[in-house]
């Protein structure tokens, strides 16, 4: 395609005065030498439908209106220099006939296709106006007041800032992976997208409101596309409100380099739970709207109607409402680099279906937040409280959850409910994973699960068991290639605890990053494993068992103490320093052998102690019911070569 150069002068001015006519294939390019309707009119310049031309615009041009006879035409590549350098330098370039510029929309669309607008060579130039087909060229100006396109953008529309009182507002059918909405220096009203948003964002200060939705064909207004290449929307500022009816898939990224005050999926079809997120929203905290609500609406915070299957990370006290409306899949994570705070709009985390990823409070879940786990067993992935063991966040909110019938569970510390007691008993709850889903709560360092350990605490078991697992309220890795966890052997009655540590092998994960949350412990080959009659007690050696998913990875803590107290103390000082009694830093158990199963006291294991436990049966093995379990354990001593 041939550019045209046109140069205003004298000549030229006088050639095109009366001109004011245009046919069909041309478009025309009106210059004024005022804002308004009463300015005069210096010449009209007329071009061929989809030509390129460049126009060097007098100083006296104040306005610039650009129309077309037919909306069949396209708009070729237009480049505007020249124009006033002194004084009042702006210059309004105004998609068809009008005068109006403000952020309210245009009324009727300019041509077809344009195949780009370059107005930067000027002083001060602020675009105004609608496309009637796509965007197949960069749009380069100043500053924009509003541009609204009827089918997709497919190039690059930039602007240094807003016109007044914060105009940067953009509509369109949808941005292709080619299109790119960026404001370099300014700040942005609204960006509405009326279909799929697969291209960049960069807005260089804040963005009030972005908004995705569906169109009139009721196609849902998707971010990102489940094949395409990676986009960011990448917010410099502040970020208001940033409303999506379709998916937000997981090629696309949210980065906001300050606050944001309301993130939703699902926006136009709240009831319908389809509009997941799979991205990765980042922000530095989501405290207010930055430019305030336009709709009057509440803030919401981060509110996911469908699945989350990506990431939702702030760096700021999280104090206002995060909700999935459907599962957080085990891809999922919600991370807050502070506290889970409850002195806003609530301060919680809601799921209503299964939450199978990763939840990390780096600080403290407060007394007046909470987590709550609608599913039920809905528990089935990790959540870690004091994820950054440095900053010593502890336990005080309520997580609830329903158990195996649907009733609803409260976990809570017993400091702030002085009526809480176990197997409900924050941080060391009692309750088995298996009630709650499968997963876990756990405040770092992490404690052994004195219940789902195998064997169970301070139990006495028999027949020896084989292996042992201890397991952890959160993920435990060992990288060290040496022994981890010393274990000391005695015998039940009477005797001094010898270190037996050799006679055994532990396996454990050995990634920072894994969500095991157990070790495993059985003897080495030719050893002699575990006696009859013995008892036993495990304990940390150094530093080498640690909590994964953790800041600084600290060493893991064996503490039996049924209170919390040696994980979380009354005193902020000694939150991070706990102490222990001398028999209270052991997981332990006991191995049983004849003497335990001798119930009517003869030193022999017979059926005269058959018929005692015929007559009274007794629970050998501590799993809570006196079976035929247990009575299976005697018969195969009895009958035992």
């Amino acid at each position: 395609m041939k550019k045209q150069l046109i140069k205003i002068g004298l000549f030229v001015f006088t050639l095109f005065f009366a001109a004011n006519s245009y046919a069909v294939n041309e478009v025309a390019v009106k210059i004024y030498d005022g804002f308004l309707g009463t300015a005069t009119h210096l010449v009209t310049i007329r071009i061929d439908a989809g030509q390129a031309a460049s126009i060097n615009l007098p100083v006296a041009a104040k306005r610039v209106n650009i129309e077309v006879a037919s909306n069949f035409d396209d708009v070729g590549a237009l480049t505007f220099t020249g124009g006033p350098t002194t004084g009042d330098t702006e210059v309004r370039i105004i998609l068809g006939s009008g005068i109006t510029f403000d952020a309210l929309p245009p009324s009727i669309a300019v041509g077809n296709n344009w195949f780009g607008l370059d107005a930067i060579g000027l002083a001060d130039s602020h675009l105004y106006g609608k496309t009637g087909g796509e965007i197949l060229g960069d749009f380069i100006v100043n500053k924009i007041a509003r541009l609204d396109v009827e089918d997709n953008i497919k190039a690059l529309i930039q602007a240094s800032g807003p016109h007044i009182a914060n105009q940067f507002v953009i509509f369109a059918a949808g941005i292709s992976q080619d299109g790119f909405i960026k404001s370099t220096t300014g700040d942005v009203k609204k960006i509405e997208i009326h279909g799929t948003m697969a291209g960049n964002i960069n807005v260089a200060g804040d963005l009030n409101e972005l908004i995705v939705k569906k169109n009139t064909l009721g196609k849902k207004g998707d971010v990102g596309t489940a094949s395409g290449a990676p986009i960011r929307i990448d917010i410099g500022g502040n970020s208001g409100r940033i409303l999506i009816d379709g998916t937000v898939h997981d090629n696309v990224t949210f980065d906001i380099v300050g606050t944001y005050a309301e993130f939703r999926t699902g926006e136009s079809n709240p009831t319908n739970p389809v509009s997941p997120f799979n991205g990765e929203f980042n922000a530095d905290g989501p405290p207010i709207n930055p430019n305030g609500d336009p709709n009057n609406d509440p803030i919401l915070g981060f509110q996911i109607r469908g699945d989350l299957s990506g990431s939702y990370e702030v760096n700021k006290e999280q104090d206002t409402q995060i909700i999935v409306t459907g599962n957080i899949a085990s891809t999922g994570k919600i991370i807050i680099h502070d506290n889970l705070q409850g002195t806003n709009a609530g301060g919680f985390i809601q799921i209503d279906g299964f939450m199978q990823g990763l939840i990390l409070i780096d600080g403290t879940l407060i007394s007046t937040s909470w987590i709550e786990i609608i599913e039920k067993q809905g528990l089935t992935g990790q959540i870690i409280i004091n994820a950054d063991s440095t900053v010593c966040g502890v336990w005080n909110g309520t997580v609830f959850y329903k158990d195996a019938t649907g009733q609803v569970r409260e976990l809570e510390p017993w400091r702030f409910d002085l009526t809480a007691i176990q197997p409900h008993l924050a941080p060391a709850y009692e309750v088995s994973m298996s009630d709650l889903g499968g997963g876990a709560i756990g405040q770092a360092p992490f404690n052994f699960h004195q219940k789902d350990s195998i064997p169970v605490h301070d139990s006495t078991v028999f027949p020896i068991p084989i292996p042992v697992q201890i397991e952890f309220y959160g993920p435990v890795y060992d990288l060290s290639g040496t022994p981890s966890i010393k274990i000391e052997e005695k015998l039940t009655v009477g005797g001094q605890w010898a270190d037996v540590t050799s006679r055994f092998d532990t396996f454990s994960e050995s990634s920072p990053t894994t969500l095991v949350r157990f070790i495993t412990i059985v003897r080495k080959p030719l050893q002699a494993g575990f006696h009859s009659n013995h008892s036993y007690r495990f304990s940390v050696i150094g530093d080498g068992l640690k909590c994964a998913n953790v800041v600084g990875n600290p060493t893991v803590r064996f503490c039996n103490r049924e209170d919390g107290m040696c994980v979380v103390s009354l005193e902020p000082a000694d939150v991070c320093t706990p102490s222990f009694g001398p028999d209270e830093k052991y997981y332990r158990f006991s191995v049983g052998g004849f003497l335990m199963l001798n119930l009517n006291g003869d030193q022999c294991v017979d059926s005269l102690d058959v018929a005692c436990w015929l007559a009274q049966p007794v629970d050998f093995n501590e799993d809570a019911a006196a079976n035929v379990v247990d009575l299976n354990i005697m018969l195969d001593y009895i009958t035992a070569p």
